[in-house]
C-alpha cells in the first residue's frame, strides 16, 4: 500500500504534464517545471526500493502517507500557477523599459570584473581538485561548511555580494539583449561569461548543488522567452547549452564519485539519494517535524529587520536552536517542505497561496509586447520553483535576493507606469 502512494504521485504529476501539455501545445517553462518534479518523484521511487543506499533504513521503513504527497502536489501546482498561465505566444516581445537598462548590465559585468582575478584563481585551483585529486571534491566542499559556518555575521566582498543577488536578473538581461534585433554584442558577451563564471564557481567549490540551480534557472529562463528569440539565437543556445550541459554533467558525475564513490551504494545510489531524499523525506516529516522553526530558516533577514531577537545568523546556529526537530536543513524537503518547517502547513499553505495569487495579478497583461517589469517578477518566481527542488533557496542570506528582485521590480514598474500614465499593475 505504501508503494501504491508513491506510484500515485508520480502518475498524477503525469498526468499533469499530459494535460498542461495537450491544453498548450507547446513545451514551455511550465512544462520544464512539471518534468523537473516528475523526475525527482521517480527518483523517489528508486530511493525508496534502493537498499545499498547510505540511511537506506531511513527512506524504506516507515509508512509513506497520501495525505503529505497530495498537499505537495497541490502546492507545487498552486506556486507554479502564474509560470502555468504565462502564454510567451500571446507577445510579439518584450517591451523595452524606459530605465537604460546598460547601466545595470555594465554593473553586473563590473561586479565580476572586479573579482576576476580570484575568481579564474578559484576556478583553476577548484577544478583541479575536482578532476584530478582523490577526494578534492570532499576537502572543497568541507572548507565551503566551515566558511558557510560563518556566514550572516558581516560582509566580506561587496561585489560578490552584488553578484550573487544580481544573478537571476543577469539572465534576464542576458536573454533581453540577444532577443533585440540590434544585439550590443559587447554587453552580451559579458554578460553571458559573468553567468558563465557564476555557474562554474560552483564546482570550482565543490557544491554540486549551486550549479545545478543556476543550471536550471538559466534554462528555465530560455523556455520561459525562447518564443521572443529568432531561429538563430535559439540554435546558438541549444548548441552551447548542450555542450555546457555535457561539461557539468561531466563535473557533477566526477564530484559524485569523489566524494561518494566508497560510501555504501558508492556514486549512483548516492545520486539517487540526492535527486530522490526531498519527496521520502517532506512525506514523513512535512506535517510533524516535533516543531516549528518560525521563519528562522525562510526569512531570517527580514526578521531582523523587524527587530526580532534570538534570530540565528547560519545554519549551525539555528540547529543548536532547534535540537529537538526531527530533520533541519541537513537533508532535502523542497521549498514547500521549507515552508512548512518554518511556519507549519497551514500557515505555509496560506503564504504559498497568497503569493502565487500576489505574482498572478501583477503578471497579467494585455500588451502586445510583455512588460519587462512583469518579467522580473515572473522570473522570480521561476526561480523559487525550478531550484527549490532540494530547499528554498533564496533562504538566508538568500534574504537579500529576495530584496533586489522585489526592489528592481518596483523601480522598472514604477517607471512604467510613469511613463504610460497608468497605474502599476
Amino acid at each position: 500500500m505504501d508503494f501504491s502512494y508513491l506510484l500515485s504521485f508520480v502518475l498524477l504529476l503525469f498526468f499533469f504534464l499530459w494535460r498542461y501539455t495537450l491544453k498548450k501545445k507547446t513545451y514551455d517553462a511550465g512544462s520544464v517545471l512539471i518534468s523537473l518534479y516528475i523526475i525527482y518523484a521517480v527518483f523517489a521511487v528508486l530511493l525508496y526500493f534502493d537498499k545499498n543506499s547510505v540511511d537506506s533504513f531511513v527512506f524504506q521503513n516507515f509508512g509513506i502517507k497520501p495525505l503529505p504527497l497530495l498537499y505537495l502536489f497541490i502546492t507545487l501546482a498552486i506556486s507554479f500557477s502564474p509560470i502555468l498561465l504565462y502564454d510567451s505566444r500571446k507577445y510579439n516581445g518584450i517591451q523595452p523599459p524606459s530605465v537604460n537598462l546598460d547601466y545595470f548590465a555594465w554593473f553586473f559585468i563590473l561586479c565580476f570584473l572586479l573579482q576576476i582575478g580570484g575568481i579564474f584563481e578559484n576556478l583553476s585551483n577548484g577544478l583541479y581538485q575536482v578532476l584530478f585529486v582523490d577526494d578534492g571534491t570532499a576537502e572543497l566542499y568541507s572548507q565551503m561548511i566551515d566558511k558557510t559556518s560563518e556566514g550572516g555575521k558581516g560582509i566580506s566582498n561587496i561585489f560578490s555580494i552584488f553578484a550573487n543577488t544580481l544573478y537571476g536578473f543577469g539572465i534576464i538581461m542576458f536573454f533581453y539583449y540577444i532577443s533585440q534585433p540590434k544585439r550590443k554584442k559587447l554587453i552580451v558577451w559579458g554578460l553571458g561569461i559573468g553567468i558563465l563564471i557564476g555557474i562554474l564557481s560552483y564546482a570550482a567549490a565543490g557544491q554540486r548543488g549551486g550549479m545545478i540551480k543556476r543550471t536550471l534557472l538559466f534554462l528555465g529562463t530560455f523556455f520561459l522567452i525562447r518564443n521572443y528569440l529568432g531561429d538563430k539565437v535559439k540554435k546558438w543556445i541549444a548548441v552551447s547549452g548542450a555542450i555546457l550541459v555535457l561539461f557539468l554533467t561531466f563535473i557533477f558525475a566526477t564530484m559524485t564519485v569523489s566524494r561518494f564513490g566508497e560510501r555504501d551504494g558508492g556514486a549512483s545510489s548516492s545520486i539517487v539519494r540526492y535527486a530522490g531524499q526531498a519527496v521520502l523525506n517532506f512525506d514523513r516529516y512535512a506535517f510533524d517535524n516535533n516543531g516549528i522553526r518560525y521563519g528562522d530558516r525562510v526569512f531570517p533577514i527580514f526578521k531582523k529587520l523587524l527587530l526580532f531577537e534570538n534570530v540565528p545568523d547560519n545554519f549551525i546556529e539555528r540547529r543548536a536552536k532547534y535540537p529537538y526537530l526531527y530533520i533541519n536543513d541537513e537533508v532535502f524537503v523542497t521549498y514547500i517542505g521549507d515552508f512548512c518547517f518554518d511556519f507549519g502547513p497551514y500557515v505555509a499553505f496560506i503564504l504559498i497561496v497568497l503569493f502565487s495569487i500576489w505574482v498572478r495579478s501583477r503578471t497579467k497583461s494585455n500588451n502586445s509586447q510583455y512588460p519587462f517589469h512583469k518579467l522580473i517578477l515572473l522570473q522570480f518566481c521561476l526561480s523559487i520553483c525550478i531550484q527549490g527542488g532540494s530547499l528554498f533557496s533564496y533562504a538566508d542570506t538568500g534574504n537579500l535576493t529576495i530584496i533586489v528582485y522585489l526592489l528592481l521590480y518596483t523601480l522598472f514598474a514604477i517607471n512604467y507606469s510613469n511613463r504610460s500614465n497608468t497605474v502599476i499593475c
